[in-house]
């Protein structure tokens, strides 16, 4: 992904939700991965970044639904709370 091609960030973020809605535990955990993965590898100006954690978060959320396990639902508000910082960040007026 050194490219960071919109259209496979799009492709990535579509398997990863699929993963997540079919409610099995070791596919959201394999939705978790692919996101981190994204998420980290792209530049911090990258106007996608937003979208790769928003679904991150979900991802993480819906792991906490599953596992129960309270740590899950914490990292998925951190990661909430850094896509709309981002969000924020890139749609502040220039100038």
């Amino acid at each position: 992904m050194g490219d960071h091609d919109p259209q496979r960030l799009d492709q990535i973020i579509a398997l990863a939700d699929g993963w997540v809605q079919t409610g099995d535990l070791v596919a959201i955990d394999r939705a978790v991965t692919l996101l981190q993965h994204a998420a980290q590898n792209l530049p911090a100006q990258d106007l996608n970044q937003a979208a790769v954690l928003f679904s991150l978060g979900f991802a993480l959320q819906q792991r906490f639904a599953r596992s129960r396990d309270v740590r899950h639902l914490e990292e998925a508000i951190a990661i909430y709370r850094r896509a709309v910082a981002r969000n924020l960040w890139l749609s502040r007026p220039i100038g």
